[in-house]
């Protein structure tokens, strides 16, 4: 027992002296790519706002960040038991948490509630981008994405802390930004952002999903989760050539299942592993979970920004905000003017003593007023030097947001209220200095509304725009001339880029900004004296779309595709299409198909429609062959002009476009072990990449991982063991078949085979052959007709015992002897014959 002990300690210490063992995926790589498509994803569905490569990189670098110390023990959320890591703060409540993210740094008694260097929470990243720190804003952004990322990974959301090893996270480091192509292929399968209307639903429902449907290592079939359920058992053969057996669901598979007899209570016991040779089990995670984190994080991004807008319109988080200084601002509004109590001096040194009457607290945890005054001979213990230096920055602090607060202040209340409150706290700022002639914090002060530091109050006129007038509609240009007036000979500068303007004589000036962004951007215009003092800003939002108008167009039945690098369909009566436009118009849209008559292609309008999507009717039957091309056209609805199109998409139809056609089942003459196959590409013009095929016997003993490609209207030769099997032919694919070389591949009693496809829904059965019983029949080779493509009719196949020279060149064996059948070429069976 002491020994369990001591080695669990060790365990929970090295959690706490290497962070990086608690982390999900690598902050360095795999969170950098996952945020990387998700602001892809995000810009395809919402380019009016899309984000620019240098605010992407502000997400990334927020991303990365999170993973520091101790924030990341904070990164687990177990949404079945609604528990954190070892009893801290789940994830879900860190990423809202301002108070808790706030604790990492020190805050002064003054400060605002969304003022900590340590806090990057969803409530301060929407405070920052309204009112403050754009970039900073992103920044935080790309902390709350690092935490919804996390939500997708079974070990932070099963609680397992994997201090030494990780299966999933190991795998996913591989994927970084210049490797990871995801969001292409989710939009393209038109897979659009998961939406919710608030950020706990993203970690509810992503943290459900990885925790019910996915194990980490340490959590296979645990007692304390009921889920994820095995609900089948295949076997597969890896690349070391034997068979192993998986646990799967509908995500594919879970785990390997180890099987042993135990000779002490005679029943077979399983033990299970999420490490496979071939890396099967993380893949088959990696493609569900890295899709949902990528969809998630994009519509958190959305989320954020709606939110932007919502508190630009409720001022709900500025309310919040409000500190001590806010509320002094607030008792000015009441013309409370007794701000100041008294002051007190200790050995020449000021000391504040804050009363603020009505709603205001009288006093901070810090910033105490005594009820009677020091003595002389206690001054000394009381206040000591650091206790000055310490309210001498509480002020430089106390200028900050006062400025802060004034510019928002002249935006609501004009002119009037700032220059009554400047004076107010001007005055103020004296009474502190001057404190009965002792020493002075007066430079903490100064002028409350400009940078200089004199106690004269200078107040600089915000410049005004005079064009353009309308910032209503999108500019169509990414380079705008602003005009406008001010005193004469102030310098007009913005937040934007380092573009100055000075103002003439008659007070006129103008400045022009180029590289605009698209989407939406505010602009702060400011004008600045000779001496340095500075306006209050002048805001000013506006967006640009200078993009011309496009259609991204896709058929959603190509995610159903049999080749990887084209739209490869079975015949099918139906197809559905869907286009986006990158600009909101008032559009119609034709739905255009190209057809070839034999002669020549020819376009014609299939529909046109007001919608966004359109379903029609193809007229194929089940053995139709056929190419169309599509192409949607967007319409002006008020003058019918064609005002853009989408890229033609090509979509191939084909009963069976890959098929089983010719099985040597019965070996050569050589050896009745050198056995081959064959398959077929019947498509005229397009090669058939195989990477996710494989070739299995009809009962699905021994299975033949497929990789290349099949020219047009080519074949792939298959050989077992060795390229010499059919020596004057070169093979596409040596493969032993079985793991036994000494094994038969072919039941005789049941020659048959199954050729498959992998996809992410399931295997898909692609083509299949009837089942012989070749039980002491001649040698020869299976070979399909080719007056019918239907398989498993055994009136589409014929039996080749022998070579006719006639046809070209006969297969010869390994000792360079003719042999039986066709292999890598045309069947025998195919050829019609005239004699």
């Amino acid at each position: 027992m002491k020994k369990r002990i001591i080695i669990g300690l060790v365990l929970t210490s090295s959690i706490f002296v290497f962070p990086g063992l608690a982390q999900a995926y690598s902050a360095m790589t795999t969170h950098r790519a996952i945020t990387n498509e998700s602001a892809k994803v995000f810009n395809h569905y919402y380019s009016a706002r899309a984000l620019s490569p240098s605010q992407i990189n502000l997400l990334i670098k927020g991303n990365v960040d999170e993973d520091t110390p101790p924030r990341w023990l904070n990164h687990f959320y177990d949404p079945v038991h609604q528990i954190g890591f070892r009893g801290l703060r789940t994830s879900k409540d860190w990423a809202e948490n301002t108070t808790a993210q706030a604790a990492l740094t020190n805050k002064t008694p003054l400060a605002e509630y969304f003022s900590a260097s340590g806090d990057y929470s969803w409530e301060r990243a929407i405070y920052d981008y309204v009112y403050d720190d754009k970039n900073r804003a992103l920044e935080a952004l790309g902390h709350t994405l690092h935490l919804i990322q996390d939500a997708t990974v079974p070990d932070h959301t099963r609680n397992d802390a994997h201090p030494i090893w990780s299966t999933y996270e190991n795998y996913a480091k591989q994927f970084e930004v210049s490797n990871l192509r995801l969001a292409d292929k989710l939009i393209g399968q038109k897979q659009t952002p998961i939406i919710f209307p608030a950020l706990g639903d993203y970690f509810d429902y992503l943290a459900n999903f990885s925790n019910n449907n996915f194990f980490s290592d340490d959590t296979i079939l645990a007692k304390n989760y009921y889920r994820p359920i095995v609900e089948k058992e295949i076997i597969k053969k890896l690349s070391d050539g034997k068979n192993y057996k998986f646990g799967v669901n509908n995500f594919g598979k879970l785990s390997l299942i180890y099987e042993s007899f135990n000779r002490n209570n005679g029943e077979v016991e399983k033990s299970y592993s999420l490490r496979d040779i071939d890396h099967e089990i993380p893949s088959d995670y990696w493609s569900n979970l890295s899709t949902k984190a990528i969809l998630g994080s994009a519509g958190v991004i959305k989320l954020f920004f709606d939110e932007v807008e919502k508190e630009k319109q409720t001022k709900r988080l500025f309310e919040k905000n409000k500190s001590l200084v806010e509320k002094f601002l607030d008792s000015l509004d009441k013309k409370i003017t007794n701000l100041l109590a008294s002051v007190a001096l200790v050995n020449s040194k000021p000391v504040i003593l804050p009363i603020i009457t009505g709603d205001i607290l009288a006093t901070t945890t810090d910033l105490v007023a005594p009820t009677e005054e020091p003595k002389e001979d206690s001054a000394t213990d009381e206040i000591n030097q650091a206790e000055i230096e310490r309210l001498a920055r509480v002020l430089e602090k106390l200028q900050e947001q006062v400025n802060r607060i004034l510019a928002e202040r002249a935006n609501q209340a004009g002119q009037t209220l700032v220059d009554e409150t400047a004076q107010t706290l001007v005055t103020t700022g004296q009474i502190i200095s001057s404190g009965g002639g002792g020493g002075s914090l007066a430079p903490a002060i100064g002028d409350l509304t400009n940078p200089a530091t004199s106690t004269d109050t200078i107040v600089i006129s915000s410049p005004t725009i005079t064009s353009p007038t309308d910032f209503s509609v999108s500019f169509a240009t990414t380079s705008i001339t602003f005009l406008g007036q001010a005193s004469s000979s102030l310098v007009i500068f913005n937040d934007f880029d380092e573009t100055l303007a000075t103002t003439s004589d008659v007070g006129e000036w103008s400045l022009t900004i180029d590289n605009l962004v698209q989407g939406s951007s505010t602009i702060n215009f400011f004008a600045r004296d000779d001496d340095g003092h500075v306006s209050l800003p002048v805001a000013i939002d506006l967006a640009v779309d200078s993009l011309p108008l496009t259609l991204n167009f896709s058929v959603n039945n190509c995610a159903l595709s049999l080749a990887s690098d084209f739209c490869l369909l079975r015949p099918t009566s139906t197809l559905s299409f869907a286009w986006f436009p990158t600009k909101v118009g008032d559009y119609g849209y034709d739905l255009m198909r190209e057809t070839d008559d034999g002669w020549n292609w020819s376009w014609e309008k299939v529909v046109t429609v007001n919608d966004l999507t359109a379903t029609i009717n193809t007229a194929l039957s089940a053995e139709d062959s056929e190419e169309f091309r599509w192409q949607v056209l967007a319409r002006s609805t008020s003058s019918s002009e064609v005002v853009a199109s989408s890229s033609v998409l090509t979509t191939i139809f084909h009963p069976r476009p890959v098929v089983i056609n010719e099985i040597g089942w019965a070996g050569t003459i050589a050896s009745n072990l050198d056995e081959w196959l064959e398959l077929k590409n019947y498509l005229n013009d397009y090669s058939i990449n195989l990477a996710d095929y494989y070739l299995t016997d009809s009962n699905q003993t021994w299975r033949i991982n497929l990789s290349g490609s099949i020219a047009p209207e080519g074949y792939y030769l298959i050989e077992r063991g060795n390229d010499e099997v059919i020596s004057n032919r070169s093979a596409d694919l040596v493969d032993n078949f079985v793991s036994d070389e000494s094994a038969k591949a072919f039941d005789l009693a049941n020659v048959g085979l199954k050729l498959w496809r992998q996809t992410e829904t399931g295997d898909e059965l692609i083509d299949e052959t009837p089942i012989w019983n070749k039980t002491g029949a001649e040698p020869s080779s299976l070979e399909r007709t080719f007056e019918s493509k239907i398989s498993t009719s055994l009136a589409t196949w014929e039996d080749n015992p022998g070579c006719n020279e006639s046809d070209g060149p006969c297969a010869l064996d390994r000792t360079a002897t003719t042999t039986f059948g066709t292999p890598g070429v045309i069947n025998s069976a195919s050829i019609p014959r005239l004699w």
